[in-house]
């Protein structure tokens, strides 16, 4: 059951910013770099029906990046997403417009996404939920929800997640502005979230295959696919020459 706190919480997602409402038990997390996206995940997690809570970054197709994430499931679905190409996060970013699925194994999510869905359900999400993340009618990153249990976000549940999306816009421009952009490239390349590795194997691969980068990346998320692996995980062999792509033959 609820804590008193915990619903008060849930009532004041929807007004206030989440960094007035943590405990002063969560000051050791403060200064840290996103300390605030990763305060409004956690608290998240903590008040509504769900597992696991990320915030994703994106300035288009292939430019996204996992600011925080709560758990290695949802960062295995954000991987996903970058291998398939399709995903909940992607439809939310381009539509401008939450994606509420409540049955990834189900057959309208399988119709949705094809590669993506049954993977993510094998990995032990039931259902997931994306809001974009905007200013004005920009928008410039994600804040979505995974569950094991399948079942839809409904009433004050959903309407805090809403509030949560819309509190997700200053939490996340504070800690980019609270920090140089030498300290976040830092924070990305040390952390699991970060996707420094996958890049630079993307150059390695160009050159090996004698393509763009484009194409650099079609390989990778193919080849991350079909081995059932994460990107990282392909991208690491790439830098430490277990795997190469040998330009095609005439």
């Amino acid at each position: 059951m609820d804590s008193v706190h915990d619903r008060r919480l849930r009532r004041c997602a929807t007004s206030k910013p989440v960094r007035a409402l943590v405990s002063d038990s969560d000051a050791l997390v403060r200064g840290q770099v996103t300390a605030g996206t990763r305060l409004l995940c956690e608290t998240g997690v903590r008040v509504l029906p769900v597992d696991g809570a990320a915030v994703l970054t994106r300035g288009g197709p292939d430019t996204a990046g996992l600011l925080y994430a709560t758990d290695p499931v949802i960062t295995r679905l954000d991987d996903l997403e970058f291998v398939t190409g399709e995903g909940p996060c992607l439809e939310a970013y381009w539509n401008h417009a939450p994606v509420l699925e409540p049955d990834l194994a189900g057959g309208a999510a399988t119709e949705r996404w094809p590669w993506y869905a049954p993977e993510a359900a094998a990995i032990g999400a039931g259902a997931v939920f994306a809001f974009p993340i905007q200013v004005g009618g920009m928008v410039f990153g994600v804040f979505w929800l995974y569950r094991h249990a399948r079942g839809a976000l409904t009433g004050p549940d959903l309407n805090a997640a809403r509030g949560f999306a819309r509190t997700a816009a200053g939490v996340v421009l504070n800690d980019i502005a609270d920090h140089s952009r030498e300290q976040l490239d830092a924070h990305l390349a040390d952390s699991v979230f970060g996707r420094v590795e996958t890049n630079r194997a993307l150059g390695v691969i160009a050159e090996q295959a004698h393509t763009d980068i484009g194409q650099a990346r079609v390989l990778l998320r193919s080849t991350a696919y079909a081995q059932n692996r994460t990107s990282r995980a392909v991208a690491q062999d790439v830098l430490k020459h277990r795997l190469a792509f040998p330009p095609e033959t005439p």
